[in-house]
């Protein structure tokens, strides 16, 4: 029942435009990884394998519903700001996903880049906002 604490523990009329946890300092890319530090910086032989955030080959490539994807820790530290598609600026109402697939052509087209950097894909201290509800007319 931790979400149900997390939940009372949000003032009201709050979890609809999205809650972030208040933190006394600032959270920063070093929080976020496991275990060593962050990925080598490799410079992206296609557009597509670039960070919009960064700049760099997506390191841990998460997607989100309008099709952008960026480096875990990037968007992680974006969504401490705010609730949108950097690139897009498509509202985000659920934590974005692994993207696996994109982590196999990242590997097959950078053999040498060793990329040894572990995250844990936590969305902890983030609650989404409530994605607006459609009215559908009534039909005739």
């Amino acid at each position: 029942m931790r979400v149900a604490r997390i939940l009372r523990s949000i003032p009201t009329g709050i979890s609809i435009l999205g809650w972030r946890k208040p933190r006394v300092e600032a959270l920063v890319h070093a929080d976020l990884w496991v275990a060593g530090e962050g990925p080598p910086e490799q410079l992206p032989i296609l557009d597509h394998h670039e960070c919009g955030i960064c700049r760099h080959v997506k390191s841990h490539p998460v997607s989100y519903l309008c099709g952008h994807s960026h480096c875990y820790v990037c968007i992680r530290l974006s969504l401490e700001h705010e609730w949108t598609c950097p690139d897009c600026r498509t509202p985000m109402y659920h934590a974005p996903f692994r993207h696996w697939g994109e982590e196999a052509s990242l590997a097959s087209t950078y053999p040498d880049w060793n990329d040894e950097s572990i995250v844990n894909y936590g969305w902890d201290g983030l609650i989404f906002p409530k994605a607006p509800e459609v009215l559908v007319p009534d039909s005739p």
